[in-house]
């Protein structure tokens, strides 16, 4: 897919995606029609990048080492996550490098967030290639995490650890302190 040349071709994109992004994402199309600046539409998918990522650590955790389910979404959602800090914490967490071919393709996109997040100019054209790749990194990102983990972030997540019994918050603190967490 290329990226949209009009707010229209952002539509059309968003219609394209599989049914948990359109899900996950629900509210860029009313953020895109309501003809507010690209920078707003890109705040609302980074925020839910962020979302998605705090989900994956989560997931992660509670799923492939049984932790607390309390206790872990405690200091998964006080984690102060920068972009370096959650490569490093996925890569605690999954035993697996965070892939570089990932970072790749949400570079720009990222780069267009920061210019518009911090009062410098962007371009509609520079913002429409960002949501383009926003939603090739959440298909590529869940295509990842399902393969090491088998559940999607970007999605729903009902029922991603089955009946597994969690350990006690004691020793989960332990094992997200070994791990880089702020515990």
């Amino acid at each position: 897919m290329s990226a949209p040349t009009s707010y229209k071709g952002v539509l059309k994109l968003f219609g394209e995606q599989p049914a948990e992004l359109q899900k996950y994402f629900e509210c860029l199309p009313k953020l895109v029609s309501a003809d507010l600046p690209y920078d707003v539409a890109l705040a609302y998918l980074f925020s839910r990048i962020e979302r998605a990522h705090r989900r994956t650590l989560y997931c992660g955790l509670t799923k492939r080492y049984a932790a607390n389910t309390e206790f872990t979404d405690k200091i998964v959602r006080k984690e102060y996550l920068t972009r370096d800090e959650f490569k490093k914490l996925f890569q605690a967490v999954f035993a697996h490098e965070f892939p570089d071919r990932l970072t790749k393709l949400i570079e720009h996109a990222e780069e267009m967030r920061d210019t518009g997040m911090h009062g410098r100019e962007t371009t509609a054209v520079g913002m429409r290639q960002a949501i383009h790749d926003v939603f090739e990194y959440a298909r590529e990102f869940n295509t990842v995490v399902s393969g090491l983990a088998g559940f999607q972030p970007f999605g729903d997540l009902r029922g991603f650890k089955g009946r597994q019994e969690g350990i006690d918050a004691p020793t989960t603190r332990w094992i997200l302190k070994g791990m880089g967490f702020k515990v």
